[in-house]
């Protein structure tokens, strides 16, 4: 638990932070300092949604994250954790960077919060199999897929 919590402050580090001091440093210097004079160039306006999208994100990527680590067996299993972190975070980069570009190249980061949802249904069927067997592992399983 203490790699994946090392793992995730690395994750705030490198996506929310930079989203916040993206916003920041976007409002020094012009009449955006003020956030209610209403002065907002495209720019502050998709850095502000990209950070309001990694905040709701990240609580879904920390619970995965952290479930994964906790059905990690060993040291070695322990490498996934990284990777799910790796990813996600190159993920996150290329959404905002293809916000940048156009609203419609967002779609370079589903692939992240896809990441998120697989992770977190296998931990979920995880946690079920613990509960109730072979029927508690379905049944996580089961209703993500229902929900699409």
């Amino acid at each position: 638990m203490l790699f994946a919590l090392k793992c995730f402050c690395l994750v705030v580090l490198f996506c929310l932070v930079l989203g916040v001091e993206a916003v920041a440093h976007e409002r020094l210097g012009s009449p955006a300092l003020d956030p209610l004079a209403g002065f907002e160039t495209r720019r502050l306006r998709v850095n502000q949604r990209y950070l309001q999208n990694m905040l709701e994100q990240v609580v879904i990527f920390g619970a995965a994250l952290f479930g994964l680590a906790l059905y990690s067996p060993d040291g070695a299993a322990m490498r996934a954790v990284l990777a799910t972190a790796v990813v996600w975070v190159l993920a996150r980069f290329a959404f905002w960077m293809g916000y940048h570009r156009s609203a419609a190249m967002r779609g370079l980061g589903p692939p992240g919060m896809a990441l998120s949802v697989i992770v977190l249904v296998y931990v979920a069927g995880r946690i079920g199999f613990d509960v109730g067997g072979i029927v508690g592992a379905a049944i996580p399983s089961w209703h993500s897929w229902l929900s699409r």
